[in-house]
């Protein structure tokens, strides 16, 4: 909530300004302070996905905060891709959406190469145990398993 983000979007006056409109900004699931892996399931923490995290924020929003009708959907990089699952989803619920710094494509490309590798050495720490870790894997290009990177 910068103010070089915020301070232009939801000030007095603004496009999305907070005293006109209730501005609704939760966690992604595994994010924030929501519900995560590293809180003690790991690898047994359930699967999820974009939809999943959008089917949950139509609940949060309808069920238990009583919103029949958003004005905007926005997102950026994550939340930009859950920002196109709410237009295909929930087309009806929202008048405009807005996916910032998203395409709604695979990741692909040196994108997908950089987190391959940075999941291939996680998964390479001995640390790791398969998922069932007790201290947080180290990520970098460490010890001997580096050179196959390099």
């Amino acid at each position: 909530m910068s103010e070089q983000f915020a301070g232009h979007l939801f000030g007095p006056g603004q496009l999305l300004d907070a005293a006109k409109y209730y501005i609704i900004l939760p966690d992604a699931i595994g994010h924030g302070r929501s519900s995560k892996p590293s809180n003690g399931l790991r690898m047994k923490f359930p699967k999820y996905s974009y939809d999943d995290m959008v089917v949950a924020n139509y609940q949060l929003l309808t069920g238990k905060l009583g919103v029949a009708h958003a004005r905007l959907v926005m997102g950026t990089s994550m939340g930009g891709m859950e920002t196109w699952v709410w237009g295909y989803k929930y087309p009806d619920f929202m008048d405009a959406l807005l996916p910032l710094a998203s395409l709604p494509v695979e990741i692909a490309g040196r994108n997908r190469m950089l987190r391959k590798m940075a999941i291939d050495l996680i998964e390479l720490d001995p640390a790791w145990q398969g998922g069932a870790y007790t201290t947080e894997p180290k990520v970098g290009l460490t010890g001997p398993c580096h050179r196959s990177f390099l």
